[in-house]
């Protein structure tokens, strides 16, 4: 029967080596992990995100996350140092001569890495998330000086799909009395860039944009932006008229602080998998697909209307508008044509104004579709207009107007169609409702298809980023027990060398080991198997290295 611990403990040759790795590993540990952390804070300090103040402040903040990548070093180094001169000095020859074993005079290293070992796993799961969340939030804090900092210095800044350049910008200034803003940016001479639908750049120019910090309506503590711009004009002639001032939706400023599980502890990812849309990243695709979704139904309401009925309502404001017409087909695009069966019979409307009056309204052709505004997100602020071609109009008095070639209803509601379920329904049912709504008969189709996928694809990638992430934890408290055993047997078979080269030969060894954990947990993200072999399989072979170094050993 093999024994793991010898006959009679040596208290005193383990209280010697014990203390010695405690104190080699203390000086290692604050001096590696203090220059790991002020390297981090050095580029926020350059790019002008921190003040001195707070380089230091975040320093500090960082030292406690970046023990995870110096203590296995540091531990590694302060057993090479120890066992090296233990052997070295003929320490280890004289306690093999009076009996101790091999075991015996490496139970300080198992001690000391079992205690690295929890240690890490506890920092990892309660302490790293809470400071490293601190940290970006004092980078993040401050976000007109995200905005201002990189224009001043000749530089872009990225907002939504935006890439927007600016000439000069001026703030942060004091928003007016009764503004809903809580700060105020300028920018002048400015140039927006952002791909279009069909993967061409569109581009809109501005002599001036206010940038309006406010409170993001749809995530309680959440920052949006609000772009105004003046005397702009556009390559996309339909978005806006050359020269109109016009303004965007609100743009949310994500937080990389609630929306990366490197922030979460153990307990929160269990919740995060369980409910993965208190992630916003995923829960922005889910509202996306929720808004197309609403849209559908409308377009089913409408289409089920025309055909059965030969008529349908819709509501723009305090507008009422009641179109008649028998036939509605897709054009795959997410389009839909109304007309009537019998050519040359024109569509007809009968628009009731708020003040009870009606006009009387018949078109040629009349197209139905999603609109989106100039700088908005479809998904997000989507509605239904209604396009007529060759409008003939009869006002509340009966008189009669020119034909004109187009005229467009914008921001459609359809009455008596509900969704309030869906606004809290779980990723699975969304997903559910999409397949169904696919299936059904098409009409919308194809924009719930992709954002069906999109949906997925984020829930599927979260739930494989959330095993790497928590394998990937344990690993690094599991190999750093792996690299102070693999620095002490190391040590003591080369004592007679320098230490340098000693550790030379445990440090590569570890150094890849870390690294292709890190690597393992990002390859997880898009391959769950291979990435918990490279997680799991380094820390194995890293492992393997030291049995044999300490079969050897064992030998001579």
């Amino acid at each position: 029967m093999i024994r793991l611990l010898p006959r009679r403990p040596s208290l005193l040759l383990w209280r010697m080596l014990f203390a010695e790795l405690l104190r080699t590993l203390a000086v290692t540990a604050v001096a590696l992990t203090a220059s790991i952390a002020f390297a981090g804070a050095v580029k926020p300090l350059a790019d002008g995100q921190v003040s001195l103040l707070d380089a230091l402040r975040l320093t500090g903040l960082l030292a406690v996350p970046m023990l995870q990548y110096a203590l296995p070093f540091a531990a590694g180094f302060a057993a090479t140092l120890t066992y090296h001169r233990f052997g070295a000095e003929n320490e280890a020859a004289a306690a093999y001569a009076s009996g101790i074993g091999h075991r015996t005079v490496m139970i300080p290293a198992v001690l000391v890495g079992v205690l690295l070992c929890g240690s890490l796993l506890v920092l990892a799961d309660q302490v790293m998330p809470r400071f490293l969340r601190s940290a970006e939030s004092l980078v993040q804090r401050d976000i007109t000086r995200l905005l201002v900092g990189p224009i001043q210095r000749g530089r872009s800044i990225s907002l939504d799909d935006f890439e927007i350049h600016a000439d000069e910008a001026i703030g942060p200034l004091r928003p007016g009395a009764g503004s809903a803003a809580f700060q105020h940016v300028v920018l002048r001479g400015v140039l927006a860039v952002r791909p279009s639908e069909t993967g061409s750049a569109e581009w809109y120019s501005a002599q001036r944009v206010d940038v309006w910090l406010v409170d993001n309506p749809n995530e309680p503590g959440g920052v949006g932006v609000k772009l105004v711009f003046q005397g702009a004009s556009t390559s996309s002639p339909e978005a806006m008229a050359e020269g109109e001032r016009f303004e965007t939706r609100i743009i949310p400023i994500p937080s990389t602080v609630d929306d990366n599980v490197k922030y979460l502890s153990f307990a929160e990812m269990r919740e995060v998998r369980d409910r993965p849309r208190k992630m916003n990243q995923l829960d922005r695709r889910a509202r996306m697909l929720i808004a197309a979704l609403r849209e559908h139904r409308k377009i089913e309401r409408v289409h089920d209307e025309i055909e059965q009925r030969g008529r349908v309502i819709f509501e723009q404001g305090d507008q009422r508008i009641v179109l008649t017409a028998s036939s509605m087909t897709t054009d795959g695009e997410d389009r839909w044509r109304i007309a009537h069966a019998t050519p040359g019979t024109r569509i007809a409307l009968t628009v009731r104004m708020a003040d009870g009056r009606e006009r009387l309204q018949t078109a040629r052709s009349a197209v139905l579709r999603f609109r989106e505004d100039a700088l908005g997100d479809v998904a997000l602020s989507g509605s239904l207009s209604l396009t007529l071609q060759g409008v003939s109009t009869i006002g509340p008095d009966g008189e009669s107007t020119v034909e004109r070639a187009e005229q467009v209803y914008a921001n459609l509601s359809v009455p008596g169609v509900e969704f309030d379920d869906l606004n809290e329904a779980s990723v699975a049912e969304l997903l559910r409702e999409a397949d169904e709504a696919i299936l059904r008969d098409g009409h919308g189709a194809a924009q719930i298809r992709t954002l069906r996928r999109n949906l997925e694809e984020r829930h599927d990638r979260l739930q494989r980023e959330l095993i790497g992430k928590s394998h990937g934890r344990i690993a690094y408290g599991a190999v750093t027990l792996v690299m102070i055993l693999a620095g002490a047997v190391i040590a003591l078979r080369l004592r007679d060398s320098l230490p340098l080269p000693v550790y030379m030969l445990s440090f590569f060894p570890a150094l890849a080991a870390v690294l292709a954990i890190s690597v393992g947990e990002r390859m997880a993200e898009r391959a769950m198997v291979p990435g918990m072999l490279l997680v799991w399989g380094s820390v194995l072979l890293l492992g393997l290295y030291t049995m044999l170094a300490y079969a050897h050993l064992r030998r001579h």
